[in-house]
Formats: C-alpha cells, structure tokens, sequence
C-alpha cells in the first residue's frame, strides 16, 4: 500500500532558507539532503498537548505500513524525536500556528527523515536548563541521540515565514538487520 501526501508544499529553489544546522555527526545538510525520497507523508494536528502522543503514534503507524523495520531501541528513539519536535512546536509556535505539520519521509537509501513546521519564524537552539527545570531540554537530547546514530538537525525558513524543522537519520531502517 503506498500512501501519498495529504498536505505537502516543497519549496521551490531558494524559497527556503536554512536557519540553523547542527550536524553532530559533522557530515551537515549534505547528509539530509542524500537520499532520495521514494515515500512522504505529512499530515497536521492542532497546536494543543494532545497533539504530542497523536503525532507519535501515527508517525510510528506510517512507518509500519511502509514497512520500515526499526528496532526498538530506534523506534523508541524516532518517538522521542518526533515528541520532542511536536512539543516545542505547540509551546513555542502554537499561539501562531492554527496547525502543525508533520511529516515522514523514507529515503531510497535506508534513511529516515522527519520534520515538523510551525508559523513562528524563531529559531530553535539547543539551550542548558537549570537543575530544577521540569522542560527545556529537548533539542539537546535530541542533538546527543543524533550524535550517536550519525543522523542530523536542520531547521529551514518555509517559504511562508515559518520555519521546519528536520531530522535525518541515515540508513534508520537497515540497522535492525545488521545489528542481527
């Protein structure tokens, strides 16, 4: 079953502006940008707390009718991505976002892709949250998982003023078979 995109806009060449790029595993966009897609899928949810846990699951649903094979430390991980990204989304965009996009790419060569836009044209960065803070971390820990994987963060200026911003893990559903 092949699922195409409800909702997609791709920028037209230099309609989008990259913002921030964060490349832990030092290879920078070029690395996001290999890979050819052969699937996408964006779908929007409300800027709201229950868009969070909805986000993770249908991201984890797509990837299941793709038949992309993540192993579950990594799925856990994309579902920790995707909850992050969503989260800031809704805190920090929702007051000028009437919906967030999210969407699901899966690379012809093995790698995973997965971005989340909003209205709001600020930059997220990656900041040091006191001790006793309850949130603030999120693109940090997203920044140390990439590092581990090879993967990358880069937020890109939509053509519209907003912004998306973009994981890419390389090769995300070829590691469950070779680590076996």
């Amino acid at each position: 079953m092949f699922l195409a995109p409800v909702i997609f806009q791709r920028p037209v060449s230099g309609d989008a502006e990259v913002l921030a790029m964060v490349s832990p595993g030092g290879a920078g966009s070029a690395r996001h940008d290999a890979g050819r897609v052969s699937r996408r899928w964006t779908f929007m949810v409300e800027p709201c707390a229950a868009a969070v846990p909805q986000a993770r699951r249908d991201v984890a649903a797509i990837l299941k009718v793709w038949g992309v094979g993540l192993d579950p430390d990594l799925s856990y991980t994309v579902e920790l991505v995707v909850t992050e990204l969503v989260t800031n989304a809704v805190v920090h965009a929702g007051w000028a976002t009437p919906r967030i996009a999210v969407t699901v790419e899966a690379r012809a060569d093995g790698g995973l892709g997965v971005g989340v836009g909003d209205n709001d044209p600020g930059r997220p960065s990656a900041g040091t949250a006191p001790m006793e803070a309850t949130g603030g971390r999120g693109l940090a820990i997203i920044e140390v998982l990439l590092a581990e994987l090879g993967g990358d963060i880069v937020t890109r200026r939509d053509a519209g003023g907003g912004k998306t911003v973009w994981v890419h893990v390389p090769a995300a559903g070829h590691l469950a078979k070779r680590a076996a």
